[in-house]
């Protein structure tokens, strides 16, 4: 089952529930509805060193992150049929800013969650006819990752560039899945907050800057592109941490 349908499900799933326990205090259904603050922190903007001895600094690193679903089942995707829990809002993270902020809520029933699902800001709904931005922020231009900085190494000096789409490969599917680490697993009921700790030097860390044009500028499908890509989705993925009772 796509996670749009699992949506829908979870949707009307919370409403029906939610609606039970406020106007029965009787009825005791064993389970309780949760919701609780998203906190994202990134990275301080000090130089750090990639590849092939470049210095690389930030300037700028504005990610949009988003929807987000907690399941039950260890394998997110087809096996999470109903998310335990959700934060369906986009969001648009500074990841130069490595103090933790409240960026949403996350909604959904007490449980222990196993898995995560998530899209960059950038959702291709099952009745759409393209990936959309699900986000509300021009600056973004509709893409999931815009970066900009310079990188040195000796005399060498790049000033780069690029606005980064992560999109879904097909309606319905989302760009991240994976098992949450034994350390991230936990029961939402208890849970006081989700914190979202994102490092985007690790995505700029395998980046051949001398590869990249006069302009600097990333373009889809270069060396720059992939390495970044791969780090959002596969290699570097946002970790996460509960604060509990």
């Amino acid at each position: 089952m796509n996670h749009a349908s699992s949506t829908r499900r979870l949707a009307t799933t919370l409403l029906a529930t939610l609606l039970v326990l406020g106007s029965s205090g009787c009825v005791d259904t064993g389970v309780a509805p949760v919701e609780l603050p998203v906190l994202a922190a990134g990275v301080s903007a000090e130089p750090f060193e990639a590849r092939d001895g470049w210095l690389v600094t930030l300037e700028r690193a504005d990610l949009a992150f988003g929807p987000l679903y907690l399941c039950t089942a260890a394998n997110a995707g087809d096996l999470c049929e109903t998310a335990q829990a959700e934060m369906l809002d986009g969001v648009v993270l500074d990841l130069l800013d490595p103090e933790p902020h409240e960026v949403g809520r996350l909604v959904g029933l007490g449980g222990v969650v196993r898995s995560v699902m998530h899209d960059y800001g950038v959702t291709w709904e099952l009745t759409g006819m393209a990936p959309e931005s699900h986000v509300d922020d021009a600056s973004m231009q509709g893409r999931s990752f815009v970066v900009e900085g310079v990188a040195e190494r000796g005399e060498e000096r790049v000033r780069f560039q690029g606005a980064i789409a992560v999109t879904p490969i097909r309606a319905g599917s989302l760009v991240v899945r994976r098992t949450l680490s034994a350390g991230e697993v936990t029961d939402l009921e208890g849970a006081q907050a989700l914190t979202l700790s994102i490092d985007p030097r690790a995505w700029l860390g395998g980046v051949r800057f001398e590869e990249l044009g006069s302009d600097g500028s990333i373009e889809e499908g270069s060396q720059a592109w992939r390495a970044i890509v791969a780090g959002m989705t596969a290699q570097s993925r946002p970790e996460i941490a509960w604060s509990r009772d």
